[in-house]
């Protein structure tokens, strides 16, 4: 095989690398840029010839000062390149991902060498992460169809079921309360049949923007189908379950669904069951037992086990 001269093969490595597409630098032992090409320039905002000898905190704040290449995002700029600087030289290989202005995307890593000299490579990755943000849209869209109620937009009953099973048994473990309420919103039937099945879709809407509105953030709010309808309350003893429940009954009893011309009134009735032990499926057994029994006596009511809390 023919020798080749050193000398040559260095020249072709330095063309090569001067000329690629991926970013390319060299800085020494004081941070300070002695070589690079001009994808690792632009990188930076600027332009090879300026670039070369400034140290890596001022090719930052560059970007920082006029909103070019590299995002840095921080209010505190001199605390970001003190820890960025702590970072620089305590691993021999370093590798992670930045976003720069132009809405790229690399993945860069850093090499340390002799000399406490850094190599650093940067590869544009922007198609890659724009098909990674495309199927994790994609996903997420699956999981709403899958756990969301279409029209309403709250948890579905399959949800429902499992997000209250999870939590029901979180707070059993650490012996406290949780309730179920039950709703079912009265002669929706009648809605339908006097104004239509898309008011009475309106009214659907309506109704769990309003409960939404009075429930904590950790509340559960499932629709089970139809016009029923199931809360599961976390840590929530009978008689704050009984004050949410009248806070609920009173905030759908106010409420006026608007559908074209039609003003529609509604009202809700509640069943409330409250435990520390059992099941989920007895509780809500025994809210939905409560909650016949609230439609019994006249409706746009709360019932509790035996006793029942009618309307002003």
């Amino acid at each position: 095989m023919e020798h080749v001269n050193g000398t040559y093969i260095e020249q072709l490595i330095f063309e090569s690398l001067s000329k690629t597409d991926d970013c390319f630098g060299v800085f020494d032992q004081n941070d300070q840029l002695i070589f690079c090409n001009d994808s690792l320039a632009e990188m930076f905002g600027t332009t090879k010839v300026i670039a070369t000898g400034q140290t890596f905190s001022s090719l930052i704040e560059h970007c920082y000062l006029h909103n070019v290449g590299v995002i840095v995002e921080t209010t505190d700029l001199d605390h970001w390149l003190h820890q960025a600087g702590k970072k620089r030289r305590t691993q021999e290989y370093r590798r992670f991902e930045i976003d720069l202005h132009d809405q790229r995307w690399l993945q860069v890593t850093e090499q340390l060498v002799a000399d406490d000299h850094i190599f650093l490579f940067a590869t544009d990755i922007t198609k890659t992460k724009l098909v990674e943000a495309e199927l994790t849209s994609h996903s997420n869209n699956l999981f709403k169809l899958a756990t969301t109620d279409e029209l309403t937009g709250i948890h579905n009953r399959r949800h429902f079921f499992c997000l209250a099973d999870i939590e029901q048994k979180r707070c059993q473990r650490i012996g406290t309360h949780s309730s179920i309420l039950m709703l079912d919103l009265d002669e929706f039937k009648e809605i339908n049949d006097q104004f239509g099945h898309a008011a009475g879709d309106q009214v659907l809407k309506d109704f769990c923007q309003t409960i939404n509105d009075q429930l904590r953030p950790y509340d559960i709010f499932g629709r089970l189908g139809g016009e029923e309808f199931a809360i599961l309350l976390p840590e929530t003893d009978n008689a704050t379950a009984l004050l949410i429940a009248e806070r609920l009954r009173e905030s759908v009893e106010k409420m006026t669904a608007l559908y074209g011309s039609c003003q529609i009134k509604v009202t809700v009735s509640i069943g409330l069951s409250s435990y520390t032990k059992g099941t989920l499926d007895q509780a809500m057994s025994s809210a939905d037992r409560c909650l016949y029994q609230a439609k019994s006596s006249g409706r746009n009511q709360i019932s509790l086990l035996e006793r029942t809390c009618c309307s002003a």
